[in-house]
């Protein structure tokens, strides 16, 4: 018989951009963390608000390490 562990996470949201307008940058940071403070990989989602108002993305994981301020400048938006 083997023990299984179910450990909850909580979701952060580190930074969060917005577009407004064409043009604009959409970028969320996102970080779970267990109960026990565990983090894991930070995931980083970006793109930009086109000309018929669709937003396309893209992911990136991040080393739970990086301050937010170091992804958005790794980040080329």
């Amino acid at each position: 018989m083997t023990n299984a562990t179910n450990a909850a996470a909580v979701l952060s949201i580190l930074h969060q951009q917005i577009p407004q307008a064409v043009g604009d940058c959409f970028i969320e940071i996102r970080q779970w963390q267990t109960d026990r403070d565990e983090q894991a990989d930070l995931i980083v989602e970006y793109g930009r608000l086109d000309e018929t108002g669709e937003l396309e993305t893209e992911c990136q994981v991040k080393p739970f390490y990086l301050s937010p301020q170091e992804i958005l400048a790794s980040l080329n938006v």
